[in-house]
C-alpha cells in the first residue's frame, strides 16, 4: 500500500509529481524531435497540433498530483478521462502509461530506481489492467488489432504487468514494463544527462535522447509500415547520430531525416520513442538534475493560455 502524503519520503525534486508530469509532456512536444509533432512541424499531421499536446500535459497534471492514493490503472484512466475534456485526438495514451508506475514510485519512495519501480510493477493488480484496457478504449489508438487471449475489447483476467510481458516483443510500452523500464534508465536518461552535462540547450539536448532511444526501433513504426521499415528508421537514425561530432552536419542530416519520416502519411512517425522520451525527462526532473527551462514560460506564452489554465 502506498505511504500517506504525511508518511511519504521527501523528493528530490521541489516540484510536485503533477507538475512533473506536465513538465515532461510539455518539454517534450516542444522540442524538435525528428518525425513528430513539434513547434512549426505541424503540417503533416493533420488532426494533431502542438497546442493539443499541451492541453493534454495540463490535463493530467492535476490528475498525477493524487499518486499518493490512487492506483496505476486509475491514474492512467483518470488522465485519459481528463485529456478527453481537452482533446478529441489520442495526444498522451503512452506518455500515461508510462508515467503512472514511474509517478507511483515516486509517491512510495520519493525517489526513482529501477528497483523501487519494479516493486511498484510486481504489485500490479488485475483492477490496473480494468482500468488501463478502459483507458485504452476511450483514447482509440490505432493498430491495436485483436488477440486471442486478454483482447482490449474484453475484461483482462491478468495483471497488468503479466499481459504487457506477454505482448512487450510487439509495443515498446509493455516492453518498458516487461524489462523494468531498462530503456528509460539506461538511455535515455543516460542520453538526456550526457548531452545536458556537454552544456547543449535543454530542446537539443531531448533531441539527442530521441536520436538514441530511436536506434533502438520503435514499435509503432513496425505496426504501421513494418519490420524492414522499423529496421531502415534504426539504421538511418544511427547514420544521423554519428555525425553529432560536427554540429553543422548533424544539424543538417536532422533537417533531413525529419523530412523523411513524414512521408506517407506518417506510417514513420516514432511516437513510441516520443512517448519513452517524455519518461526520461520524467525521471531526469524527479532526480533534480534536470531543471525547469527558463525560457519555457515565454514558450509557452506563444500558446495563449485560457482563463481556465488550460494552454
Amino acid at each position: 500500500m502506498a505511504l500517506g502524503r504525511e508518511a511519504r519520503p521527501e523528493m528530490k525534486s521541489a516540484l510536485t509529481i503533477g507538475r512533473i508530469a506536465e513538465l515532461a509532456c510539455s518539454m517534450e512536444v516542444l522540442a524538435p524531435k525528428p518525425g513528430n509533432v513539434y513547434p512549426g512541424a505541424e503540417w503533416n499531421f493533420t488532426n494533431t497540433t502542438v497546442m493539443d499536446f499541451l492541453k493534454s500535459a495540463k490535463a493530467i497534471s492535476s490528475v498525477f498530483d493524487q499518486a499518493d492514493w490512487l492506483s496505476v490503472g486509475e491514474l492512467v484512466l483518470k488522465s485519459i478521462q481528463a485529456t478527453q475534456f481537452q482533446v478529441t485526438t489520442n495526444t498522451n495514451l503512452g506518455q500515461v502509461l508510462l508515467l503512472a508506475p514511474l509517478a507511483k514510485t515516486l509517491a512510495e519512495f520519493g525517489e526513482l530506481s529501477e528497483s523501487n519501480v519494479q516493486v511498484i510493477l510486481d504489485r500490479l493488480t488485475i483492477d490496473d489492467s480494468v482500468k488501463a484496457y478502459e483507458a485504452i478504449r476511450l483514447a482509440k489508438p490505432g493498430g491495436m488489432g485483436q488477440k486471442s487471449d486478454q483482447d482490449i475489447q474484453s475484461r483482462p483476467t491478468q495483471t497488468l504487468l503479466q499481459i504487457m510481458q506477454m505482448v512487450q516483443s510487439e509495443d515498446g510500452i509493455a516492453e518498458a514494463y516487461a524489462t523494468g523500464f531498462h530503456k528509460v534508465f539506461h538511455t535515455g536518461r543516460s542520453a538526456l544527462y550526457q548531452s545536458i552535462y556537454a552544456g547543449k540547450p535543454w530542446r537539443d539536448a531531448i533531441v539527442d535522447c530521441h536520436m538514441e532511444l530511436l536506434m533502438l526501433g520503435d514499435t509503432l513504426i513496425r505496426r504501421k509500415a513494418g519490420a524492414e521499415a522499423e529496421v531502415n528508421v534504426q539504421q538511418r537514425a544511427r547514420s544521423v547520430l554519428n555525425l553529432k561530432s560536427d554540429p553543422i552536419k548533424y544539424a543538417h542530416a536532422l533537417k533531413e531525416f525529419d523530412l523523411f519520416l513524414r512521408v506517407n502519411g506518417n506510417r514513420l512517425n516514432p511516437g513510441t520513442t516520443a512517448d519513452l522520451v517524455t519518461a526520461s525527462l520524467f525521471v531526469g526532473l524527479a532526480d533534480g538534475e534536470i531543471q525547469v527551462p527558463s525560457d519555457l514560460d515565454q514558450l509557452l506564452d506563444q500558446y495563449n493560455p485560457s482563463p481556465s489554465g488550460a494552454y
